[in-house]
């Protein structure tokens, strides 16, 4: 790990959990806790404050959810960090997933999955910070694959999994979720058309708010990304954005 330390943040209503957590979190001599919050609003404010790059978050909290605070922190401008959700109650696991954490952890906290989130966030940042077309680690199908940044053309989410259509006319599935794969590709390049997919910006060829449809440059393959019509608006002015910066 080359990243300097993380600055991690831990919220949970539970003061047992947030002791587990702290004390699990020491073994990694890259991971900095900078604060702790029991309830939304004191998280919030600490958060603000400290800027951490790692949040541990629970999911349910009385009278709010982790959810909430998550799409706050999406507004803060300049502000980039990476979610791991925590959940004991197995119905909010799925809901978890589909939110595009970065990883979901479940309660009892377990030190091996805490490791694996741990991993996955690092791994997260170092990407970020190296910001270059190096390739990127993923694992399929048990098998680890490395592919570049500049080959990938759009990546749809499948479940926990996600298929990454390549310019090399491979399609990969992956073990990550989609939110996770954005954040490894990067938002310089890559553009969020549809909640299920991700496309790269400079392969898009045409945009149909008919037909919710992308046209993607030399496609091959007998699919093509879609785009929402809640998307068409930002997704057209990011990319007459870019043709101007040309």
């Amino acid at each position: 790990m080359k990243t300097g330390k993380i600055r991690t943040y831990l919220v949970d209503d539970n003061l047992h959990v947030l002791e587990t957590l702290g004390t699990l979190l020491e073994a990694y001599e890259h991971i900095e806790v900078v604060g702790t919050a029991t309830n939304i609003e004191e998280a919030k404010i600490g958060i603000l404050a400290t800027r951490p790059k790692f949040l541990l978050l629970d999911v349910l909290f009385p009278g709010n959810t982790g959810f909430e605070l998550v799409e706050e922190l999406n507004k803060v401008p300049d502000y980039k960090f990476y979610v791991v959700l925590i959940t004991g109650i197995p119905e909010y696991v799925q809901p978890a997933v589909e939110f595009n954490s970065d990883f979901v952890l479940t309660k009892p906290i377990h030190p091996d999955g805490l490791t694996k989130a741990v991993n996955i966030v690092s791994l997260l940042i170092e990407n970020e910070m190296k910001g270059n077309d190096e390739p990127l680690h993923f694992k399929s199908k048990g098998n680890d694959v490395f592919i570049r940044r500049s080959e990938i053309l759009w990546v749809e989410a499948a479940a926990h999994d996600s298929i990454l259509y390549t310019s090399t006319n491979e399609i990969i599935t992956v073990s990550n979720s989609i939110k996770t794969v954005s954040d490894l590709l990067g938002v310089e390049r890559f553009i969020q058309t549809h909640r299920s997919y991700l496309v790269k910006k400079d392969a898009i060829w045409t945009l149909s708010n008919f037909t919710g449809n992308i046209k993607i440059k030399n496609n091959t393959f007998a699919s093509e990304p879609q785009l929402s019509e809640s998307r068409y608006k930002a997704v057209k002015d990011e990319l007459k954005k870019n043709s101007e910066k040309k």
